[in-house]
């Protein structure tokens, strides 16, 4: 048998956007090869996407695919093994972990007939033994007392990469004479996210290619030791017996057939009806694109509505309700949200909005709150129809929440707001599967995506849905739903003690590649955005514009790094005003109705604003530090752009701190990639009704 034209003429290196590498790499090397061994950070089923066209090989020529991945290491984990004084306890602690991996992946304990296809299809290999996983655990988690892995100055959410199996390679060898062989080695993990829709690139190396042999023998090499369990750092665990056991039980018997809904393998247990709903009327005073949401919502189910801040996500959301009760289709609501400026600001709007209705179905509407000082959610669980849930996202009590067979989840509609919020990890190990029997699932977010974290994304598509309606910044400015603005750029230079800063982080680095714990791209950006955040200039050059333009202190936001920085702003302001406050975490909100009657001029906060605060008379935002994902900066606009019905004329203002482009970054400059969606973005002017009714 020999292997293909396609298989020869692959190319050296494959990169998502000019390619596809799940379709163009991964593809075409399973539907030809014997042998797929897989070395990867993260396995999810919905890699599966890039096997479908490979399926008939690989069941009628027993091809074997090999799957080494990590579980997540976080502080929750580390704690347990901390209090496990044996290397039995420990271990069985991991394996029992790999296996309900596993177990949630395949839709274990799921009602077969709500399974998707591509879980099917995993429990499907695994079950004939097609497809093998292990898991890849650092051997320091059995040793010792563990303290040293939690350095003090460590951030929670650093410590999961720091403890993962992280390498992401593999390779094919295929059935011709020769045992030809494809191996490659990038950034891409095995998901469809990775291998279709991230920024990702990875190197080939074919081996009847002379030049590449050497790192063909080297990638095949490292991940034969890993899989063989040779690496002397790491323990591997397949799944367990037990396990393996309840995977066949659950497996089909024959091939999973798609049907219709599985046609792109979107992941949805319970999939969306698609059917001719009764009319009732919106209300006159929606904005069409809101009615556009609201329909497209009522037909589909289930899904995220993705609209810019400030063109009424909530009072779309809040419709939704309305329309869903009116037709008897529901009959408990839960909104699930955090921060509790946004938690009163849904009670309020909720509460007032239902005591105006004059349809006894609303008017007999119960509301409830989890948050704060507000505990009612047993409340609530006690008289769940004709009432309404207002509640923190806080794990142990959505666990509760979502976990209580009282409620009839077919008639329950659940809101989550700020839906990129939602795939933090301790959310995503807590309440995965949790939403599979609601049956109206809606996210609300200005952008839900979650840079840098491909498990929170997928978790929040899984439980929620896909993104089902789109109204960007620009169609809002557009149309006149947010008003325009102008954006002046700031541009500074790092000094020289930010370049120090800058150049221990590269002997930090340096030393962990040394000692073969090498940190990702991720770590590096984040890392060196910290100096940038924090650069020793910036106060001066604040001082220097706001010399130039104290007017613009009137109605202001400044968002900073962290309450050090925010100090140091709060001085330069105090030189032109004497009406400022901070807001940060724990911060009275009484702060907010004073700012927005005019008797505070200027806000100092770090992310509490970023979400749910609607004053219309915000002029000008301060972008003191940024992050790199434009998710914040959208958030953080949005503060200042909403319409001011008292000044129709209004024009908002952002200024941002960018760091100047130079052609020696070590990294990407995000600030000046920021610049320029920023500026095109303020290039948009009202120009009427797009929409239509």
């Amino acid at each position: 048998m020999k292997i293909s034209d396609k298989i020869l003429n692959l190319k050296p290196r494959y990169k998502n956007g000019e390619d596809r590498i799940g379709h163009d790499l991964i593809g075409p090397c399973l539907k030809e090869c014997k042998i797929y061994r897989r070395g990867t950070g993260t396995f999810t089923a919905s890699a599966l996407k890039a096997y479908v066209g490979a399926i008939d090989h690989l069941l009628k020529d027993n091809v074997k695919i090999q799957i080494l991945c990590s579980i997540k290491i976080d502080l929750t984990l580390i704690r347990i093994l901390q209090g496990v004084t044996s290397a039995f306890q420990r271990e069985k602690t991991i394996r029992d972990l790999s296996d309900k991996i596993v177990l949630t992946a395949v839709g274990y304990e799921l009602n077969t007939s709500n399974t998707e296809y591509q879980s099917k299809l995993l429990s499907y290999l695994i079950a004939k033994e097609i497809m093998e996983i292990k898991f890849a655990i650092p051997r320091e988690l059995f040793d010792g007392d563990l303290a040293n892995l939690i350095p003090e100055d460590l951030e929670p959410e650093d410590l999961e990469k720091r403890h993962m199996y992280h390498v992401k390679l593999g390779y094919f060898i295929f059935p011709d004479v020769e045992n030809s062989i494809v191996a490659f080695d990038g950034s891409v993990n095995e998901s469809d996210t990775a291998h279709h829709h991230n920024t990702e690139r990875t190197q080939v190396f074919r081996s009847w290619v002379p030049g590449d042999l050497p790192r063909l023998k080297l990638v095949k090499e490292d991940l034969d030791e890993d899989w063989e369990e040779k690496n002397e750092f790491i323990k591997v665990y397949p799944i367990s017996d037990n396990a393996l056991k309840l995977i066949k039980e659950v497996a089909s018997k024959d091939k999973p057939k798609r049907n219709d809904r599985d046609t792109n393998l979107i992941s949805n247990p319970i999939p969306p009806v698609v059917s001719e709903t009764p009319s009732f009327e919106l209300p006159e005073e929606l904005w069409p694109h809101q009615k556009k949401a609201i329909k497209c919502f009522l037909q589909k189910k289930q899904g995220i509505l993705e609209m810019a801040t400030g063109t009424g996500k909530t009072f779309t959301a809040i419709e939704i309700i309305r329309q869903l009760l009116i037709r008897s289709e529901i009959e408990s609501v839960i909104v699930c949200t955090y921060g509790n400026d946004l938690l009163d600001q849904w009670f309020e709007n909720l509460d007032n909005w239902a005591s105006k209705q004059d349809l006894e179905v609303i008017q007999n509407l119960k509301i409830f709150r989890m948050y704060e000082n507000n505990s009612e959610l047993q409340s609530f669980l006690n008289a769940p129809k004709k009432s309404l849930l207002i509640v923190s996202r806080e794990p142990s009590r959505l666990v509760r929440l979502l976990s209580n067979k009282v409620i009839n989840w077919q008639k329950t509609l659940i809101i989550h707001d700020e839906i990129h919020g939602f795939g933090s990890p301790e959310l995503v190990r807590n309440l995965t599967g949790l939403h599979k029997n609601i049956l109206y699932r809606l996210g609300l977010s200005a952008t839900p995506e979650r840079i840098y974290d491909e498990t929170g994304s997928n978790f929040i598509k899984n439980e929620i849905g896909d993104v089902i309606f789109k109204y960007s910044l620009e169609d809002a400015i557009k149309e006149g739903r947010l008003c325009e603005f102008d954006y002046i750029p700031i541009e500074f230079a790092l000094q020289q003690e930010d370049r120090d800063r800058r150049r221990a982080i590269f002997a930090r680095k340096a030393a962990a590649d040394r000692e073969g714990k090498s940190w990702t791209f991720e770590r590096l950006a984040t890392e060196l955005s910290k100096v940038v955040k924090a650069a020793v200039i910036k106060p001066t050059k604040l001082h220097e514009f706001l010399m130039q333009n104290p007017d613009m202190l009137k109605y202001s936001i400044f968002f900073v790094l962290d309450k050090e920085q925010g100090d140091v702003i709060c001085q330069i302001i105090d030189k032109f005003t004497h009406k400022y406050r901070t807001y940060y975490a724990g911060t009275d909100s009484e702060y907010l109705k004073l700012f927005a009657k005019g008797e505070i001029d200027a806000l100092v906060a770090c992310q509490r604003l970023n979400e749910g605060v609607d004053i219309k008379q915000i002029n000008t935002i301060f972008l003191i530090a940024s992050d790199r994902a434009r998710l914040d900066t959208i958030q953080r606009i949005g503060r200042c752009l909403r319409i001011n019905p008292n000044n129709t004329d209004k024009k908002a203002t952002v200024i941002d701190l960018v760091l100047e482009a130079s052609t020696d970054d070590e990294v990407d400059n995000s600030d000046q990639e920021r610049k320029k969606w920023l500026l095109t973005t303020s290039e948009n002017r009202y120009i009427g009704e797009l929409n239509g009714n």
